[in-house]
């Protein structure tokens, strides 16, 4: 009986977790964020991953130029922005707004995301790393799903050289190649 109760619980709690990240842009809100404090980009890569660490945000990033972005499909207060920003000394919020969800702001983002970035128009990275592998994927699937719309001629020119198989297309190979 307790082994029953512990599948349970574990199944509805992977359940909640599993839906809580959408893999649509559309359901996505963004922030626009102004701090002030930051000597150079690695400090604000530090602290896009310190606000990207927090359960409600998605993924964030902020720069050098005091500005900020932050996605989320959840509300998110200004409480939770500076919590977060307690733990970097110096570092002060001076506005925090909703603003209207940018592909192209998102694609920018999570590419700034990594130490080095990439030619958007001809490279599709492979995805940042999260803490929380969940996560790591949504935002990737999203980033993707812009960056093939964005990209399209990239995509296909990226697919006709690594042809991308179903998996009965490989099992099809496999029984031709016997």
């Amino acid at each position: 009986m307790k082994n029953i109760f512990i599948f349970f619980s574990s199944f509805l709690l992977s359940s909640y977790v599993f839906s809580q990240w959408t893999t649509s842009f559309d359901k996505l809100k963004m922030y626009e964020v102004k701090i002030h404090g930051f000597l150079n980009d690695e400090q604000a890569l530090f602290l896009s991953r310190i606000i990207s660490d927090d359960e409600t945000v998605l993924i964030a990033r902020f720069y050098e130029d005091l500005e900020g972005y932050i996605f989320s499909e959840q509300n998110i207060s200004e409480e939770i922005i500076l919590s977060n920003l307690t733990s970097i000394k110096n570092i002060t919020l001076i506005s925090f707004q909703e603003a209207k969800a940018n592909p192209d702001k998102y694609l920018q983002i999570y590419n700034d995301f990594r130490p080095i970035r990439f030619n958007l128009s001809t490279t599709l990275p492979s995805p940042v790393y999260f803490k929380d592998k969940q996560k790591e994927e949504k935002a990737y699937s999203i980033f993707k799903s812009l960056w093939t719309q964005k990209y399209a001629e990239s995509y296909k020119n990226m697919q006709n050289q690594n042809p991308i198989y179903t998996d009965e297309e490989i099992e099809e190979l496999k029984k031709k190649n016997k």
